[in-house]
């Protein structure tokens, strides 16, 4: 397979930091979890607003078993 660029991923970044990070490594792109979950809260997909019901019933479950 023949790479055609690469892509870091990062929990977190700024404006400025990505562009040094590409500048400096020569990456195609550079993406943050904390980007992708802003678009995610600002299009609220059905499928995510779903998971996310599921996943905060199964928290509360837990904690309501700890006390």
């Amino acid at each position: 397979m023949q790479v055609q660029g690469c892509i870091l991923v990062w929990g977190a970044s700024t404006p400025e930091g990505v562009q040094v990070v590409r500048d400096r490594f020569q990456l195609e792109d550079v993406l943050s979890i904390e980007s992708m979950l802003d678009d995610l809260r600002h299009w609220r997909p059905m499928a995510w607003r779903e998971r996310v019901a599921q996943l905060r019933g199964w928290s509360a479950q837990l904690f309501d078993a700890l006390i």
